[in-house]
């Protein structure tokens, strides 16, 4: 794979090792609703069913999903109530975000693609659905605070429409031809672009956007992966070089 001229970077999952929490917590806050998803809809919250229904998606999609139905939620009956549940959940991931070291939650190797990209003056830029206050506590725990800030974080909830639209990897690569523009750079054109992401709907947008998709495996198999269009896949970061 040639050298990109921009790279972006999705979060959980991707450069932060935090899908695993996410399956629990969905879990936890329904518990202290005393909300039984399995009994209410008959579907057993499993990981397998996680990926399907939850995984990658945007909080008020995955909200609004779940629970619309009134007859099956009523205590659920405004669109209010089912994001609240949501933002319960994004709570409680911060604060177990605050327990885990640098080395249990960053992947493997990425200083080392860090540092290549920066040797190599690439710009890169952390573009995902995760609400800001999530994105700043993740990029925080993988010790990268400094680094993804400002125009270089792109949030879903933030631009015209989140993943798996294509919006916001396309704002990210406008940014990034700024950049390379006031360098005196030519435009930055989507196929020189390079996305790394771990889920279906992620690929799809970077896919979408015109842009080559490198997959981490994670928390999807390997054929739902290159089913949506990942050219390439890895287990982390580690040796990985353009």
């Amino acid at each position: 794979m040639s050298l990109p001229r921009a790279v972006f970077f999705d979060c959980d999952g991707t450069i932060c090792l935090t899908d695993h929490m996410h399956f629990d917590l969905w879990q936890k806050a329904l518990e202290e609703l005393d909300l039984d998803f399995t009994k209410k809809t008959g579907h057993v919250v499993d990981i397998e069913w996680y990926r399907a229904n939850i995984s990658g998606l945007h909080n008020p999609i995955i909200c609004e999903n779940l629970f619309a139905c009134e007859k099956t939620w009523p205590l659920l009956d405004t669109p209010e109530k089912r994001v609240n549940i949501g933002l319960r959940k994004e709570e409680l991931f911060r604060e177990e975000l605050e327990k885990v070291s640098v080395e249990e939650c960053r992947t493997p190797g990425l200083p080392e693609l860090l540092a290549q990209l920066d040797k190599a003056s690439v710009p890169h830029f952390v573009v995902t659905n995760a609400p800001r206050l999530n994105l700043l506590a993740m990029v925080s725990a993988i010790g990268e605070a400094d680094r993804f800030v400002g125009d270089l974080i792109v949030i879903g909830d933030e631009v015209e429409r989140a993943k798996p639209d294509p919006c916001a990897y396309l704002v990210a690569m406008q940014r990034a031809s700024a950049i390379l523009e006031a360098r005196g750079e030519k435009p930055l054109k989507p196929e020189e672009c390079v996305v790394f992401e771990d889920s279906p709907g992620g690929i799809c947008a970077g896919v979408a956007a015109g842009m080559r998709v490198v997959a981490v495996r994670g928390g999807h198999p390997d054929e739902a992966l290159e089913k949506h269009g990942a050219s390439t896949l890895i287990d982390n970061f580690v040796n990985f070089s353009f």
